[in-house]
């Protein structure tokens, strides 16, 4: 046991420190040791904290040389779905780091001493004792919240709300702290020192007489790392009285957000209740960025006006210039299909083994980042899928022959295999073919990025909309659309506490994505095909289209088949999403010249009601009612 043993002062000292984090903790400590547990509990109480005790058997030398984990690991994820803290008095030394936080939440683990495992990145959320204080990690060290001014200018702050929320046109929102709820362009909630972040939060606060918070997630969905880590400085700031109860709002594209809040809060037991605000951001970021319709140049390229978002504000001249701006045109296309993407996610990467395997990947336009890193992933699930069919196939005679009468899937069943039935067999399968048809693809490319005619992806997936980008659409009949966001549960698990990501290779092959509590947001990639007048296959959530439609869009039904926007199975979506791209890939010119005709109002539709300039909040109702001085 290599554990300190810790004075009465330095238990002091600790709950002087875990305080600056948060205020609701779990202190893990060993059976037959509960002293020192419940003297810090005291103490925590005393600080007007929250404050439980779990006691754990002491892990035995048997246990050791059998590869046992602690069993205080098992309690952990429970614990961390609702705690701001986790203080383990326990050994620490054979804890794996890499397994207490990845990331997904806001709970801060601290240790009395270190394990013997290497410390991995997790989130930046693991603390050591030193003898004296808690020693921070060299992450957090380099990591520090963005200034105010820039923030705003960024952001656009408020200037984006209130096109988004008209009914604040007029609303001073000089009172409202803007933040950002994703810190860095590594989207790593926890490299914040939460401790110096508050204290700084609090000058702010008290210097410009604020009286409300809003915390910025405009650009991403309602994800585990932001949303966490912005509910518990939120807590701390109403805790100890900084912020009111009701003064805090959260700003997200996430168009089902305040529905998973509300789940969430659940399972978190939050002390404070934010407001979910929730955005078509992506929206109004296309037409801002959309050069090639909203940017009128008069003849000087280098000059021009912008035509407002507000249809109230425009001009006679700027509604006509909209009206023309893109010709909707039937005419036959060199290539077939336009992709932009950038991160190799799960179903990006299947599709394009689709269009590998039939040979079609040349008949259209697909961007793809891979490297190394990607390259050594792949080639991890790769093996992982293998080591997984190998298992099942040595444990239930039968597979191995694919004579599925023979298999004992009762005992599949029972013994929580990751294939259960025939088709997960096949499916599983499929799915490591695809990965090798991807692998030896860019192994042959020397890992190099698929691109366009650019030098980099981040090129190759563009977000302004100009005339260079106009070719590729003028060249294509349809778009490949892959949306963030594709698994219908990214929580994932038999507990439904468990709020953390899970990756295996059966489908969720999805490169580091983020936790996500469910929800759904439409981005850029979406909107440009509406833009340039061009139908779309959408690879995204089950449901995406018919939640698109009750905005106010029509998609393709009829000429398209989008019975995948029905199939919730992710694995199965994504077959019946590459068969249809397959059959539209095989299309003759006369064949898409009759689509055209089909399409040509579903395409004029929904250019005119991108160009409407509509409300584009969600929720709440009337923002007014949670903004206004108090």
């Amino acid at each position: 046991m290599s554990k300190p043993t810790l004075s009465s002062a330095q238990l002091i000292t600790i709950a002087d420190e875990l305080i600056l984090f948060g205020t609701k903790f779990v202190i893990v400590g060993d059976e037959g040791d509960e002293t020192q547990a419940q003297e810090l509990q005291t103490l925590l109480y005393e600080r007007d904290c929250l404050a439980v005790t779990s006691y754990w058997p002491v892990i035995t030398e048997q246990e050791l040389q059998e590869d046992e984990l602690p069993k205080h690991m098992s309690g952990f994820v429970t614990y961390e779905t609702w705690a701001h803290g986790c203080l383990f008095l326990t050994d620490f030394t054979h804890f794996e780091p890499g397994d207490l936080n990845n990331g997904q939440n806001a709970c801060v683990t601290f240790s009395l001493n270190n394990s013997k495992n290497p410390i991995v990145e997790t989130g930046c959320c693991h603390m050591i004792w030193n003898g004296t204080g808690f020693a921070t990690p060299d992450t957090w060290k380099s990591c520090t919240r963005p200034d105010t001014e820039q923030l705003k200018f960024d952001q656009v702050w408020p200037g984006r709300i209130q096109a988004m929320y008209p009914e604040t046109a007029q609303v001073d929102f000089s009172h409202i702290l803007p933040l950002p709820a994703i810190p860095d362009n590594n989207h790593n909630m926890l490299r914040w020192i939460r401790s110096v972040e508050f204290e700084n939060i609090v000058a702010e606060i008290k210097q410009f007489n604020y009286t409300h918070i809003a915390w910025l997630s405009l650009d991403e969905g309602l994800q585990a790392p932001f949303v966490s880590n912005a509910q518990v400085l939120s807590d701390m700031l109403v805790h100890h009285g900084h912020i009111k109860q009701g003064n805090v709002l959260y700003f997200t594209a996430d168009e089902c957000a305040e529905k998973l809040y509300e789940n969430l809060m659940c399972i978190t037991k939050p002390l404070t209740k934010m407001k979910m605000c929730s955005t078509r951001s992506f929206e109004y970021n296309t037409w801002a960025m959309a050069d090639i319709i909203t940017l009128v140049h008069d003849g000087d390229p280098n000059l021009g006006t912008r035509i407002p978002f507000n249809k109230a504000d425009r001009t006679k001249e700027e509604e006509d210039h909209l009206k023309h701006a893109i010709t909707f045109s039937n005419a036959p296309r060199p290539k077939t299909f336009l992709s932009f993407n950038r991160m190799p996610r799960g179903p990006r990467v299947g599709v394009l083994a689709s269009l590998i395997s039939t040979s079609k990947l040349d008949t259209g336009y697909y961007s793809l980042c891979w490297d190394d890193e990607h390259q050594d992933t792949c080639d991890m699930l790769v093996d992982i899928a293998k080591e997984e069919l190998a298992s099942m196939e040595e444990k239930l005679p039968g597979i191995a022959t694919r004579e599925w009468a023979k298999v004992d899937w009762a005992r599949a069943e029972v013994d929580n295999m990751p294939m259960r039935e025939p088709v997960d067999v096949e499916r599983h399968i499929n799915i490591l073919n695809e990965m090798e048809v991807v692998q030896e693809f860019f192994k042959a490319r020397n890992n190099k990025s698929l691109v366009l005619d650019s030098e980099t992806v981040m090129e190759d997936n563009p977000v302004n909309s100009t005339e260079q980008l106009t070719q590729y659409y003028k060249d294509t009949y349809y778009s490949i659309v892959h949306e963030s966001m594709f698994y219908s549960d990214q929580q994932h698990g038999d507990d439904p506490n468990n709020i953390r990501a899970h990756t295996n290779s059966q489908g969720r092959w999805n490169f580091d994505m983020y936790g996500s509590f469910g929800g759904n947001f439409f981005s850029e990639k979406l909107f440009k095909p509406m833009l340039f007048k061009q139908p779309f296959i959408f690879a995204g959530r089950p449901h995406s289209l018919k939640l698109l439609q009750a905005s106010g869009y029509k998609t393709f039904n009829g000429v398209f088949d989008e019975s995948y926007d029905e199939e919730e199975n992710d694995i199965e979506r994504l077959w019946m999403i590459n068969e249809e791209i397959h059959r539209l890939n095989n299309f003759s010119a006369n064949e898409w010249r009759e689509a055209y005709t089909n399409v040509q109002y579903v395409v004029e539709h929904n250019y005119n009601h991108f160009c409407s300039g509509r409300r584009l909040a969600v929720t709440p109702d009337n923002l007014n009612k949670y903004i206004l001085r108090t």
